[in-house]
């Protein structure tokens, strides 16, 4: 994967994107759908974030308007 340098504000919203190992299907499991879902809870809990939306897929990686030619900066997206 890339390494893509950003640039963090104290404040500004994140959009964090990851993919499963080779693309595994880990999801489709009941067990690591729950503890997925366990563990960005103690996470949000113990590092005071606020979750304002999240997606869980099989195996998904966000395209990134950047690298797709859509805008040449991320300040520049909707």
């Amino acid at each position: 994967m890339p390494f893509y340098h950003r640039v963090y504000t104290p404040g500004q919203l994140q959009f964090i994107t990851s993919s499963t190992y080779r693309r595994t299907p880990l999801f489709l499991s009941d067990r690591f759908r729950r503890g997925f879902v366990q563990r960005l809870e103690e996470m949000r809990q113990e590092l005071h974030f606020l979750l304002v939306g999240w997606v869980l897929m099989l195996d998904y990686t966000h395209n990134n308007p950047v690298t797709r030619g859509l805008v040449s900066s991320p300040g520049d997206w909707p």
